[in-house]
């Protein structure tokens, strides 16, 4: 068994048995140049955040040690540098969400159930397999990268969840996306242009969320869009987009204490306006403002909430809801649809990227990853929570504190697992 490999793993690893790399010396061959060989551990356990069962989040998560498939050549093994948590990886941790969370064993059981939660995250590719070093796929690379083919030292997210909240994962190429080739690792830091964790660890959600919403409903440079939940980690990336894209911006945002901090924050990522929710507030600035043309309006939150941002909408405007923050149903008025031919619907990330062509995602992905990049995109704050090698019950409880109370920043903080 041939496989390239990167020096990068925790002390809980099999040490034998250590395979050697080969290298190829035609730099037109299918796969990857090596340049030396080298000997690598692989591992058969990782620490992980995972659940035995569904449930509330402070009730059934635990960390401890799961395990992790054999290391075939058609397989590619990765260490994971940072994993967001977002309402979606709660959710299915409850057992809410469609889309099911990655099954495997608590380590030293062989039966006893591990969920391991974790839709999105960004690691570096330890090893590649000699069979997973010659396997691409549209998804894979950027037209801009040198090779299509994965290496040692790359930066990949997921292409769908694998459970993402854990140290290492074995996985097929087909899982992966690169976002940044070992190769530019380090000439992009020398240009200080480096993709920060934050950044790269939320590429398969909130920012595509809020990327597709903008640019898909039909916005012309100067036409607004309304949305609630504005100060979530969606609402944060969508008020950037519109202002690169030259939309302007109505933001919607509960009324508390902090507001006037808070609406500084958003104002200062490029929201041209921020309201209170509940108020009359935005009814009265859209009244004040009949010229303006809001076609577009983002709902979170749903209730009256969404039913006020129905209100506020152009003729021929469109309710996208991506999210339901409290349970209560939207209420449209007839009136809505007769007079003001409003439109509503549902987005979905994960729906859309199972439809789209890869000419489409990978445009997308290269676009934030170079705005990220190139400063013009903020990530959203987040609060680091580190999932350490060696067990730790105290800190091992702060991890599913943490986990357990995400969201709950005014500022929209998101949790970022970090791996150290």
């Amino acid at each position: 068994m041939y496989f390239n490999s990167c020096p990068s793993l925790h002390p809980h690893v099999l040490r034998a048995p250590l395979f050697k790399m080969t290298h190829h010396t035609d730099s037109t061959a299918a796969a990857p140049a090596v340049v030396a060989a080298a000997l690598v551990a692989v591992p058969k356990t990782t620490r992980a955040v995972y659940a035995p069962k569904n449930g509330p989040c402070a009730e059934v998560l635990q960390v401890g040690d799961v395990d992790l498939p054999a290391f075939t050549e058609d397989k590619v093994l990765i260490r994971l540098v940072g994993a967001s948590v977002n309402p979606s990886d709660t959710l299915a941790v409850v057992g809410t969400y469609p889309s099911p969370m990655h099954r495997t064993t608590v380590a030293g059981t062989e039966a006893d159930l591990a969920l391991i939660p974790g839709f999105e995250g960004v690691a570096e590719v330890v090893a590649v397999g000699a069979a997973a070093g010659k396997v691409t796929h549209p998804h894979l690379a950027s037209p801009s990268d040198a090779s299509p083919y994965l290496a040692p030292g790359d930066w990949v997210i997921p292409r769908g969840g694998f459970g993402t909240w854990r140290r290492e994962a074995v996985v097929e190429p087909k899982d992966l996306i690169r976002v940044v080739p070992a190769a530019h690792r380090s000439d992009r830091a020398k240009a200080d242009r480096q993709l920060s964790v934050a950044a790269a660890a939320t590429l398969n959600v909130n920012p595509p969320t809020a990327y597709r919403m903008v640019s898909d409903n039909g916005l012309q440079p100067g036409d607004f869009l309304v949305q609630n939940g504005a100060n979530s980690a969606v609402g944060q990336y969508a008020i950037q987009i519109a202002k690169l894209r030259g939309f302007r911006t109505i933001n919607v945002i509960r009324d508390r204490p902090e507001f006037d901090a808070l609406a500084a924050k958003l104002t200062a990522l490029g929201a041209d306006y921020v309201v209170r929710d509940g108020t009359d507030e935005l009814k009265d600035l859209v009244a004040a403002h009949p010229e303006w043309n809001i076609k577009l309006a983002l709902n979170t939150v749903g209730g009256a909430s969404a039913g006020a941002l129905i209100g506020a909408l152009s003729n021929g405007g469109t309710l996208v809801s991506y999210g339901a923050m409290t349970p209560a149903p939207i209420t449209v008025p007839a009136t809505a649809f007769i007079f003001k031919d409003v439109t509503l619907r549902g987005f979905w990330m994960s729906k859309w990227q199972k439809t789209a062509s890869p000419e489409a995602s990978r445009a997308m992905l290269d676009d934030l990853v170079r705005w990220f990049e190139e400063g013009t995109l903020q990530a959203a704050d987040a609060v680091e929570v580190p999932l350490h090698d060696a067990p730790d019950a105290e800190a091992d409880a702060e991890v599913v504190e943490a986990i357990s109370a995400s969201g709950g920043s005014f500022l929209g903080k998101k949790v970022l697992l970090t791996f150290p």
